[in-house]
């Protein structure tokens, strides 16, 4: 495979068929541990699907992105993790949220 040196911060998002399309298998177990969270989509109804065609009719070729402002630049972003990662949590307050 390739390795790629990403500059921090970055975050990877994955994306996986679902199993009933043609050639796309289950994930062994040794590679599910290695996503946070799984979020399932389900196609949407009748009514959902017309609100989002109605939607894309009426963005008229401009796209929310255009109003998007960048609120936090990247050397801010790692001063803040930079911060989470001092933050001392006791051995019995890691077990009490793992059982959580």
């Amino acid at each position: 495979g390739n390795k790629f040196i990403m500059d921090l911060p970055f975050i990877v998002l994955a994306t996986q068929n679902p199993v009933e399309q043609e050639g796309t298998y289950r994930l062994p177990e040794a590679q599910l541990d290695r996503f946070l969270f799984k979020i399932d989509v389900d196609y949407p109804n009748l009514d959902e699907e017309i609100e989002i065609i109605n939607r894309e009719q009426n963005l008229q070729g401009n796209t929310k992105t255009d109003k998007v402002t960048a609120h936090l630049n990247q050397t801010q972003i790692a001063k803040f993790q930079d911060l989470v990662n001092q933050i001392i949590i006791e051995s019995h307050l890691v077990k009490y949220i793992a059982n959580i």
